[in-house]
């Protein structure tokens, strides 16, 4: 049977040229484990070409184009493919694609508080797109948003299209343009709908602190940009501004600046902006502050406190690599990594194997308690801060390596192995050193043996074949090293297969007996004993229970019948044994017979079925007799069938089954049932509304029927009130009749033979139909007669009398005319109405059952009559030309009002009154046309209209009131205007005649604004009537004014005057300029770029802008005029110094005012860009014979950051050569590069010429360049070399083979050389033959050397040589010019004479120490030599002697020397350099230097290590006995005590300008003597070191072999104050060796 799929084939959306994988999978519920083969189509057809199934029938489809595209099926077969078992549901494929938005989303305007909803519907997208909203372009978030899959959404899943709507409660913040967007990720396309706006118009309120947006303490990465928001809210929006502490904060620093939001933006967060701040908001309905805000800078530095170290550990013991993080704030968290890979999620803590040491409290050291091969590897640490940036730093790698004791890498496991297999154990393991491996077998050694046991893999195996029960114990590995020894135990355990000794037998049983079924096996280990019946697991139970030797069956039954299957196992083996096992049983039955009852003539049907074994034979018995009825058959499967069921056949059936061994017998009854009848119903059928009726139902049938009403196919149950009862006696009650409760009512019989039923109607007698009423006639103002129809009733329904009601329109209730109209009346007169009313009336009928409904309403309106006069007359907004008349309507109107008479006239007045009608229902009027200050009597009467007869009613009751003043009916005369200063102007004006004041005057306004279009609302200034002009003050410099005057009266203000203009005097700008920007052009030009102030502060027309420029630390400046171009257009500041820090200001002046210049901004600091450096200065240079030490200054304007030095030297020729000559004079033009490398080329042949062609070869040169115009670069060469053979025939070369010779070699030369190359040759002004001599000597030893220290040394020189040094420096922007010098290193000195002696160590130590021996003595040395050896113990021992006084000698002037070594003569100084810039003596100079000495005879050795070498002993130094004399510069004095040690004290930063690096000019930087260091160098053998070390007693004296104490030793006898310890030499090693050669 197929189940379904397990994994289904997916619908999905593709790019072209992309890939896919389909999957499928389906198994069979009968059989899981069974393969089933899978095939793929696609669109019915084979799947696409190229494409690939996998192993797990996965289908690949790569390259996918758009014949690949469509609608994918998985068919799964059986295994042999024999037959299709189901085809998946298609997964179609298409390519990926989004459409445009089908809805977009409508905007608008709404108030603050209102709800705004937005809805737009993207169009269809596959794959399903991301939504979402934004405003004003970017993402948006706020809001309800809701979103929903639209309707046309494809039922695939995988084409969506979604409807989105966005709900907000508006505030202002929400005002913006909002747009949807949809983003399809496969193809990275965004599409959005069309941009629409909201506008929000907000409720003004205060400012005040929102305590959502307000957050006390906040971390912000250091270095990064930070903005700060003020939590103050309010509208209009408050102006914003802030406190560090409590101190305020400016808008723009060069920390921070404040954004016209309010917020304070940090461009780089440090920590000097950590702090408390506080913000305050203001707008004009008030103020707030907010509480304390803390901001703390988030960082983690670069280096770590420690790193990991590389370590060798020893397995099985505890090891610790050190990891402390950098500092951090918030402290930062460790994570360790081996071998790349993170060890976070390794830690065992409960074994504590490895684990961090105690990380709550920093401690992030990795500790492995029992170290193992497995944890070698390279760790390292990773630190990481989430709040800075960068959020992590990652250590140095350290690598652990393991070694030691064997330790297992797999011990030998316990194990079984069945009887006669093989056997195989292994043991890895590993150590350092690789372990010896050795098996044990019960604690006896086991060997290689010929045919059972054999070892491989350096013993770690152990193989035995053909194991049986005497393998079976302990086996051990043991391993042992150097370091130790390691075992590890196994047990074996041989096991025997299973063996049947009793197998089961066939047995036979009677049911509920007992059977015992055997089976006895033999097996080791004892084998398990499973038994199974017809092939499945048996159930044991009581009643089945399995024994040691077999099977007991208890109280057996027929389903215990079958085959039984002993199944012995052990891990040894199986084996099985079978046996049948019969059951017999009396007949019991499977189905009894069940008693039937059947309608009168119905079928029926008795079943009987019984299981025994053997088979039974069943008989019927009737009434327990043999005899059956006619009509009763049975039928072959022993059932019995009735076709006609009678009375007769009423009885009991028993069925009797029997076999061999017993019998049983069932028995079973019939009975019949008869249908139910209705024979009729009971009750009276026509009832008065709200009377009571019982109808009864009469029915009969076996059994008794039940009876159920109905009405309208609906049953009826009794109401809950009680109004609708049905009995148990088949009766329906019904209290109280009404309308609905008439119809047809069915009486149903029914029991479980049938049913039956009877309907009757019931009629309900309601109240009269009301009559048709006609149209009414109006007989009186108090009277009017009515009319109708009757209507026709139902055949029980009667009438008895009319009733009739009326009421006005307006009212709500009608009212009842309490004289009724008999049965058969058809008119009735209603009286008492009122007069010129409009009423409606109505009529109902009455009978036995009430009052029956209203009849259809009729109007009628009685006749009008004369009103009683209008009430309430008052006068209302009275002005000075109109009053307002108001009244109420009369009392009794009789009638509608139709119109109103207004009666006034001016008070004792002999004029008669003005009449105005006015149209009903108004009841207020207006009359204009008035006097001001007048008296005026008012009275209004009302009036109806019948047959267009106007009735008057009576006139109210007289009202008397005045009119109002009037404002002025002119303005004042003659205004004139003129300028008093730049800040207020006078105004003069004559007064208005008398008649046209209308009232008293009160005031005189002067309205004031400026003419400026951005100019707001005017200004007022007030004075008193009695005035004639007015002052007006704080006006703005230099800015028009529109000024007019008014009158003002008690009634008001008149109309103003004619607008005269003036304008104020001019005034100095009152505003900078501001943001100013300063960007560095060039290293001599600064861009200022600023925007104009508003120009209301201006104050006059500007006649240009200032800008002062200051260099930083300078106290005077200079000013820049610069045109008023207008907006912020960048000017250029010239004539700057290169890479200097500028202070630049600007400000506003005008000509047309005294001390016109405005205000300053603030100063704003810019750096011009880096130029080339200036060249070095304070050239030294200190030579030796093979080597010079130069020395120089940095550039006293490096024009930047200085990189390196670059130093270039070439030897002179010795002599006074003229190329000596050249290459001195010209030699920083032979240190730059030659720009065409070819000229080299062409030198190198000319220079094998003789000298005698230098003038000619010049000749042809000037010749080549003033024909230049005419020779053709294609024809180049031929001219050439026409030109010269021209040349040398006219020369008179005669001979043929030089004249061929030097043809060919000038002709080459200059044939590879182009016009530009020849140019540049002739601009030397050399003879070309020199010049190619000269630039062939510098190519040839001209070398480079890159350093960052302001020294250097020239080594492998030749000595007694003139050389060419050129230094320049470097910076970003190239090299310097190069400052060229001369230097020359020192002759060799004379080698001193070797005495003749067979004592090498005294001859070594008397020969270094003692002066140099004259030449004459040298010469004379065989002499001695030849001597007898006496004369030569006695030399030597003079001078040991001699040796000794030296030394004493010696040491006494060192003492002086230190403690005065600034005040003595230049002949006692050598070896001076800048303490600060002698790079340290390296490791490998004193390397090579120990080799050499180890390859030299002690008494030669002469090393020169380029500072200073001094030959000899004594502190006074002859010039033919030093070597090394200081050029440009002074000496140092320097102890003789140690001449071997060089001591300089490196300088940190690489390069020996650190000031300049920093961008500051230090003045201090130049070398300055003062700050010297000692630098002298001498070579001893070790013999002279040792002895001349136990020599040395007094105080000051050498006592250590190390670095500290030459510094302590130096110390103690420098100068107070200074010290000398920091320019040590930091190589343990080169202290050493130094130490060694100077002592």
């Amino acid at each position: 049977m197929f189940q379904e799929f397990t994994v289904k084939p997916k619908s999905q959306a593709v790019m072209y040229n992309g890939s896919i994988t389909l999957n499928c999978e389906a198994k069979l519920v009968s059989s899981p484990l069974e393969q089933l083969s899978y095939a793929w189509y696609l669109n019915g057809g084979p799947r696409p070409q190229g494409s690939s199934i996998f192993v797990n029938n996965s289908l690949l489809i790569q390259n996918i184009h758009e014949a690949e595209l469509g609608n994918y099926t998985c068919v799964v077969s059986s295994g042999d493919g024999s037959s299709q078992l189901a085809v998946s549901p298609p997964a179609q494929i298409k390519h990926a694609y989004i459409r445009s938005f089908v809805m977009n989303p409508n905007g608008g305007t709404v108030t603050e508080g209102d709800t705004i909803t937005l809805d737009c519907v993207t169009g269809e997208s596959s794959p399903p797109p991301g939504i979402f909203w934004e405003k004003d372009g970017v993402l948006f978030r706020g809001g309800s948003q809701y979103n929903a899959t639209y309707k046309s959404a494809s039922s695939l899943g995988f084409v969506q299209q979604f409807s989105m709507k966005l709900v907000l409660v508006a505030t202002p913040e929400h005002s913006g343009k909002y747009n949807c967007a949809a983003r399809n990720s496969m193809l990275g396309i965004t599409v959005r709908s069309l941009q629409v706006f909201v506008g929000v118009t907000a409720f003004e309120f205060a400012a005040r602190v929102d305590l959502n947006l307000y957050k006390r303490d906040i971390l912000t990465p250091k270095d990064q940009p930070f903005i700060l928001d003020c939590p103050i809210i309010g509208y209009p929006t408050p102006v914003i501004t802030w406190k560090k502490g409590q101190v305020p904060l400016t808008p723009v620093t060069t920390n921070h600046t404040l954004l016209s939001n309010g917020s304070l933006y940090f461009q780089s967060f440090q920590l000097e902006d950590q702090g408390y701040y506080i913000c305050e908001g203001i707008n004009k309905l008030g103020r707030d502050t907010s509480p304390d805000i803390v901001l703390q800078a988030a960082y983690i530095d670069f280096e770590f406190s420690r790193h990991p170290t590389s370590k060798y550990a020893i397995a099985g013991l505890p090891t610790t690599l050190p990891c402390s993080p950098p500092t951090s704030n918030p402290p930062a968290k460790v994570t360790w990594y081996k071998n790349n890979q993170p060890l976070t999620n390794k830690f065992n803590n409960n074994s504590k194997t490895v684990l961090i040491m105690d990380p709550d409290n920093g401690v992030w050291d990795l500790f492995i308690s029992d170290v193992q091969r497995i944890h070698e590897g390279e760790y390292f640490c990773v630190a990481e801060n989430v709040f800075a940036v960068p959020t992590s730093r990652t250590s140095k790698v350290a690598t652990l390596r393991v070694g030691g004791a064997p330790t297992f890498v797999q011990p030998p496991l316990s194990q079984s192995v069945i009887k006669g297999q093989g056997l195989v154990l292994i043991c890895l393991v590993q150590g350092d050193p690789e372990p010896e491996i050795t098996w044990l077998f019960n604690g006896q050694p086991v060997t290689d043996g010929a045919y059972t046991t054999a070892f491989s893999m350096k013993n770690q195996e152990l193989h035995i074949a053909n194991v049986n029960k005497a393998w079976e114990g302990y086996f051990t590995c043991r391993a042992n090293n150097s370091y130790g020894k390691s075992e590890a135990m196994a047990y074996v355990t041989v096991k025997v297969p299973v063996v049947i000794t009793k197998p089961v037998v066939n047995l036979t049983v009677t049911v509920n007996n007992q059977v015992f079924l055997p089976c006895e096996v033999y097996g080791d280990p004892a084998p398990n004993i499973t038994w199974y019946k017809d092939q499945g697991p048996l159930s044991l139970s009581s009643q089945v229970r399995q024994t040691v030797d077999g099977l007991f069956i208890n109280d057996v039954n027929m389903t215990d019948e079958g085959t039984y299957t002993c199944l012995a196992t052990n891990e040894a083996g199986t084996a099985q044994s079978s046996g049948i096992l019969i059951v017999q049983a009396p007949p019991v039955f499977k189905m009894i017979p069940k008693n039937v009852t059947v309608v009168i003539g119905g079928t029926a049907n008795f079943n009987c079925s019984v299981g025994s074994h053997p088979a039974s034979t069943i008989v019927w018995q009737f009434n327990d007799t043999n005899l059956l009825p006619d009509g009763v058959f049975i039928n072959l499967d022993n059932s019995v069938h009735i076709t006609t069921a009678t009375w007769q056949h009423v009885g009991k059936y028993t069925c009797v089954a029997s076999n061999v061994v017993g019998s049983e017998n069932m028995s079973a009854k019939l009975s019949l049932q008869v249908p139910p009848k209705v024979k009729y119903i009971q009750g009276d059928l026509i009832v008065v509304r709200n009377r009571a009726t019982t109808l009864t139902c009469k029915a009969e049938g076996i059994p008794a029927p039940h009876v159920i009403w109905y009405r309208r196919g609906s049953k009826i149950l009794s109401t809950a009130d009680g109004r609708i009862v049905v009995t148990s006696e088949r009766q329906l009650l019904i209290k109280v009749a009404n309308a609905g409760d008439g119809g047809d009512y069915t009486c149903s019989a029914v029991n479980e033979a049938g049913s039956d039923q009877a309907e009757v109607s019931l009629h309900i007698v309601q109240p009269p139909l009301p009559p048709t009423l006609l149209d009414p006639i109006a007989t009186s103002s108090t009277s009017v007669t009515l009319r109708w129809t009757p209507v026709t009733q139902n055949w029980y329904t009667s009438v008895t009398n009319y009733i009739a009601y009326y009421k006005q329109r307006h009212e709500l209730t009608y009212t009842k005319y309490d004289i009724l109209a008999g049965a058969n009346d058809v008119s009735h007169n209603v009286q008492g109405l009122q007069s010129g009313a409009e009423y409606l009336f109505v009529v109902t009928a009455t009978n036995q059952a009430g009052e029956g409904g209203r009849s259809n309403s009729r109007s009628a309106k009685t006749f009008n009559a004369d009103p009683s006069s209008p009430r309430n007359v008052h006068i209302s907004n009275v002005a000075s030309s109109s009053i307002t008349v108001s009244w109420e309507v009369p009392e009794k109107t009789n009638g509608i009002i139709q119109k109103y008479q207004i009666w006034y006239q001016i008070s004792q007045s002999n004029e008669g009154p003005e009449k105005i009608q006015v149209r009903a229902p108004t009841t207020s009027y207006t009359v204009t046309g008035l006097l001001a200050y007048t008296k005026y009597q008012f009275n209004v009467r009302a009036a109806t209209v019948e047959n267009d007869v106007d009735l008057w009613g009576n006139f109210s009751t007289m009202v008397v009131t005045r009119t109002e003043a009037a404002a002025p009916g002119g303005a004042p005369l003659s205004v004139e205007v003129r300028p008093m200063s730049s800040t207020e102007v006078q105004v003069s004006w004559q007064a208005l005649s008398n008649n046209k004041h209308n009232g008293p005057l009160k005031f005189y306004h002067i309205r004031y604004k400026s003419t400026a279009p951005s100019s707001g609302f005017s200004e007022v200034k007030t004075v008193n009537f009695s005035e004639t002009s007015g002052m007006i003050n704080n006006l703005q410099p230099w800015t028009e004014y529109a000024i007019t005057v008014e009158m003002e009266n008690v009634a008001g203000t008149g109309p103003p005057s004619p607008e005269v203009k003036v304008r104020t005097y001019a005034l100095a700008p009152s505003s900078p300029p501001t943001n100013i920007r300063l960007t560095a052009v060039s290293s001599s030009v600064v861009s200022i770029q600023f925007k104009l102030p508003d120009p209301s502060t201006w104050n006059s027309d500007i006649s240009g802008i200032v800008v002062e420029v200051q260099k930083d630390g300078d106290k005077s400046s200079r000013e820049v005029t610069l045109p008023t171009t207008p907006g912020p257009l960048p000017y250029n500041i010239s004539d700057l110094e290169p890479w200097t820090l500028y202070n630049v200001r600007v400000a506003l002046y005008t000509s047309q005012a005294d001390n016109g210049t405005g205000p300053w901004s603030e100063w704003r600091l810019v750096q011009t860009q880096q130029s080339e450096p200036d060249k070095v200065r304070q050239f030294g240079y200190q030579g030796t014979p093979t080597s010079i030490t130069v020395y120089w200054s940095p550039p006293l304007k490096p024009n930047g950051v200085l990189d390196f030095y670059v130093v270039k030297h070439y030897p002179l020729p010795n002599g006074q050569t003229n190329k000596q000559n050249g290459l001195t004079e010209s030699a920083e033009a032979y240190l730059s590069p030659v720009p065409y490398p070819v000229i080299y080329n062409a030198c190198d042949s000319l220079i094998d010429l003789n000298s005698s062609f230098s003038s000619i070869m010049d000749d042809i040169l000037q010749e080549i360049l003033e024909n230049r115009d005419s020779i053709m670069m294609n024809n180049f060469s031929a001219f050439v070399f026409n030109f010269i053979n021209l040349h040398l025939t006219s020369n008179n070369v005669t001979d043929e083979e030089n004249f061929n010779l030097s043809l060919s070699i000038i002709s080459d030369s200059f044939s590879i050389l182009d016009l530009n190359a020849l140019t540049w040759i002739s601009a030397w002004n050399r003879s070309v033959f020199d010049l190619c001599s000269e630039l062939l000597w510098v190519r040839n030893g001209l070398i480079y050397k890159n350093t960052t220290a302001t020294r250097t040394v020239l080594e492998n020189l030749q000595p007694s040589t003139e050389y060419v040094v050129g230094i320049s420096a470097i910076n970003p922007k190239g090299e310097g010019t190069v400052s060229v010098h001369t230097a020359k290193t020192d002759s060799l000195p004379p080698p001193p004479s070797t005495p003749n002696t067979t004592d090498s160590t005294t001859t070594n130590t008397t020969t270094a120490l003692s002066n140099s021996l004259p030449q004459g003595q040298e010469d004379k040395l065989p002499v001695y030599l030849g001597g007898v050896a006496a004369g030569a113990v006695l030399v030597i021992f003079i001078l040991a002697i001699v040796l000794c006084i030296c030394i004493k000698q010696r040491e006494r002037q060192n003492l002086v020397a230190y403690g005065n070594f600034e005040t003595r003569s230049s002949e006692g100084k050598f070896g001076e350099m800048p303490r600060d810039r002698s790079p340290s003596l390296s490791t490998k100079d004193a390397s090579e230097d120990n080799n050499n000495r180890d390859t030299r005879h002690s008494t030669s050795r002469i090393h020169f290590l380029g500072d200073a070498v001094k030959y000899g002993t004594n502190s006074t130094v002859s010039e033919t006995q030093s070597y090394g004399h200081l050029k440009e510069s002074q000496s140092v004095a320097a102890s003789s005590t140690f001449p071997g040690i060089r001591i300089h004290k490196p300088d940190p930063t690489g390069i020996e300008n650190l000031s300049y690096k920093q961008g500051v000019s230090d003045p201090g930087g130049e070398w300055r003597p003062d700050r010297e260091s000692i630098c002298v160098s001498m070579d001893l053998s070790a013999e002279e070191v040792y002895s001349r070390a136990s020599t040395l007693q007094r105080k000051g004296q050498l006592k250590t072999e190390n670095a500290e104490a030459i510094a302590v030793m130096r110390n103690s006898n420098l100068p107070l104050g200074v010290d000398d310890t920091d320019s040590l030499i930091p190589n343990d090693s080169v202290v050493i060796f130094a130490e060694r050669t100077a002592l």
